[in-house]
C-alpha cells in the first residue's frame, strides 16, 4: 500500500468520524429527552399503565441509559479518536463495551418480546390474558 492511499484512508476515516459525532449527539440529546418523556409519562397516566406497555417502558429504560450514559463515552472516543478514559485496552473500555453491548441486546429482547406480545393478541386472543396477565409478566420476567 502506498503513502497516498494510505492518506486518502485516514481522511475518509476522519471524514466518517465526524458523521459519527453528529450522529452521536442527536442520538444523546434526543433519546435521552424522548425516553425521559416516555418514562414520565408512564409514571403519571395510570391508563397506559397496562402489561403490555410495560414492554415499551423497559425498551425505554434501557435506551435512555444508553443515550445518557454509554453515548456520550463513545462520542468523546470519536472526537479524541481514543478511548477517553485510560486508553483502549484499559478496564474502563472493557467495562464500556461489556456495558454497551448488554444494552443493545437487552434492548432487542425487549423488541423481540413486544413482537411476540403482539403476534400472539392477534393471532391468539382467547389465550391472550392467560400467557399476558400481571402474574405471567412477572414470572416471565
Amino acid at each position: 500500500m502506498d503513502v497516498n492511499s494510505t492518506n486518502s484512508s485516514l481522511t475518509a476515516i476522519a471524514d466518517f468520524r465526524y458523521i459519527g459525532i453528529v450522529i452521536g449527539i442527536v442520538d444523546i440529546i434526543l433519546g435521552t429527552l424522548g425516553n425521559i418523556l416516555t418514562i414520565v409519562v408512564f409514571s403519571r397516566i395510570s391508563n397506559l399503565q397496562s402489561l403490555f406497555n410495560i414492554f415499551i417502558i423497559n425498551l425505554a429504560i434501557i435506551d435512555f441509559l444508553t443515550a445518557a450514559f454509554m453515548m456520550p463515552l463513545n462520542v468523546a472516543g470519536y472526537v479524541q479518536m481514543n478511548w477517553p478514559i485510560g486508553g483502549p485496552d484499559s478496564v474502563s473500555a472493557s467495562v464500556q463495551a461489556y456495558v454497551y453491548f448488554c444494552c443493545g441486546y437487552t434492548s432487542i429482547t425487549c423488541f423481540m418480546l413486544i413482537t411476540v406480545n403482539r403476534f400472539i393478541s392477534v393471532m391468539f386472543p382467547k389465550h391472550y390474558k392467560s400467557l399476558f396477565s400481571r402474574c405471567g409478566i412477572l414470572v416471565g420476567l
